[in-house]
């Protein structure tokens, strides 16, 4: 028999101001399902900083995720239509195509891809725009990996 949780966005308003999340993290749980079964096995990791790529790909693999990177967005799509990720780490500001841009393109094409945006320049506007385009969360750099963990496991 499954169970299923939903967390609304109330809740999740609640507990952030309560401080359960931490500072850099603003989720949207809106309509998360959790079934009890592990959702998310395979990751994208899009940034144009191949150093944070490598790291998230370490620390991801290390805890037992199947891990892709890429390094723009062009390439982020040719591994989405190959291989379909249960998550997205999208960087905001890349090139040529922009973190919000493949953000769209993705959830237009492949509603079923969580996405988390990233980014080490926050804006309001920017946080906004994520959420509309269908952002699970937004993380501000440098990203706490106990925290985008933490995130991942909501997820599951």
């Amino acid at each position: 028999m499954e169970w299923f949780l939903l967390i609304y966005q109330e809740r999740t308003a609640k507990k952030l101001t309560e401080g359960k999340f931490g500072p850099r993290t603003i989720m949207d749980f809106r309509w998360t399902v959790n079934t009890g079964k592990s959702m998310v096995k395979s990751v994208l990791v899009v940034d144009d900083e191949q150093n944070f790529v490598n790291l998230l790909d370490w620390y991801l693999s290390k805890r037992g995720y199947e891990v892709r990177t890429a390094l723009n967005g062009d390439e982020a799509l040719k591994l989405v239509e190959k291989d379909s990720p249960d998550l997205a780490l999208l960087d905001i500001r890349m090139g040529p195509v922009s973190g919000l841009s493949l953000l769209g393109e993705i959830k237009q094409r492949w509603p079923e891809i969580t996405v988390i945006m990233m980014t080490a320049y926050p804006t309001n506007d920017s946080r906004s725009q994520a959420f509309g385009r269908g952002a699970f969360a937004y993380f501000t750099k440098p990203v706490d990996l106990e925290e985008l963990l933490e995130t991942i496991h909501r997820l599951e």
